[in-house]
């Protein structure tokens, strides 16, 4: 059990997309156009393109553009590396998701404790044990496992398969966090916000179907106002200090990471969940409001 939390946490934390990823079914259109943007200057050129970080097997969901952008660049930068490290993972779960002396059920109300129950009962996971996790925790078992379930594989993820590409092409790979890093994002939540984020997954989780046919339409249409609606909207008007902690702390990070890489020489592939690059507080919206020119391609 703690190997499957282990491995969809670190899932997760790349992705953190919302519960409502977690079932559906969806056609994809007949032709794909994930966003891609790119930034440059006299000497260097970044590409900026957004994710998803769980598919079914055989979307074709490349481009020409795409192709092109990869093919020409040194490197690839994505969220996080090091999750394959099973020894750290286990580590960083025990110690930040496990809670056995606080059960979970205490925390919770009874209407909240039946919802709690029919989820678990749902993904054919054990009470007993997801009542030993923080609520975070919990939030993101419950989120997750109902999308392998529906077979949406993180390891069918955009990302990944981009880092099985630059591997076969001998192309460094960078990350912008550690394992470490994303995991604190959850854990370092205050309380409340973590249990906020617990209520709402068992609120949405029914909700799968037609929100995981939007989240995945408007991706690969590269419609990027759809994206924003789907991952963070709600978030970003519901709980702020979530919506901080998850997105506008770190795209602030990651926008002055990307300024000083554009300081160098040469081009850059970055991929990173769809949600940091679509909205008001975006990566792009970021960058263009420090003057910089970014460019849909």
């Amino acid at each position: 059990m703690i190997t499957r939390m282990k491995r969809l946490t670190s899932r997760l934390c790349r992705s953190l997309l919302p519960a409502a990823i977690a079932l559906g079914c969806w056609q994809a259109p007949a032709l794909a156009d994930p966003a891609l943007w790119v930034l440059r200057d006299n000497d260097s050129t970044i590409y900026l393109f957004g994710t998803v970080h769980a598919m079914k097997p055989g979307v074709n969901w490349q481009t020409t553009d795409i192709d092109a952008a990869f093919a020409a660049s040194n490197e690839l930068w994505v969220e996080e590396t090091g999750d394959e490290d099973q020894a750290l993972m286990t580590q960083l779960v025990s110690r930040y998701g496990l809670d056995p002396t606080h059960p979970l059920s205490a925390k919770l109300t009874p209407d909240q404790r039946q919802k709690l129950a029919k989820a678990v009962q749902s993904a054919h996971l054990n009470l007993s044990v997801i009542d030993k996790t923080r609520p975070w925790l919990a939030a993101v078992t419950l989120s997750t496992v109902p999308l392998v379930q529906a077979g949406y594989d993180p390891d069918q993820g955009i990302d990944h398969s981009l880092q099985a590409q630059a591997t076969a092409a001998g192309k460094p790979i960078r990350s912008f966090e550690t394992p470490a890093q994303q995991i604190h994002i959850f854990a370092d939540l205050p309380p409340q916000d973590e249990l906020d984020a617990l209520t709402q997954t068992l609120e949405e989780i029914d909700q799968g179907p037609a929100v995981i046919a939007q989240l995945i339409q408007a991706w690969l249409a590269g419609d990027t106002e759809a994206i924003d609606k789907n991952v963070s909207a709600d978030m970003r008007a519901q709980s702020p200090s979530l919506y901080k902690a998850v997105f506008l702390n770190r795209n602030q990070i990651w926008t002055k990471r990307i300024e000083h890489l554009l300081e160098g020489k040469g081009t850059i592939f970055i991929a990173v969940g769809a949600g940091h690059l679509a909205g008001q507080d975006s990566v792009i919206a970021m960058l263009t409001r420090d003057g910089y020119q970014v460019t849909r391609e």
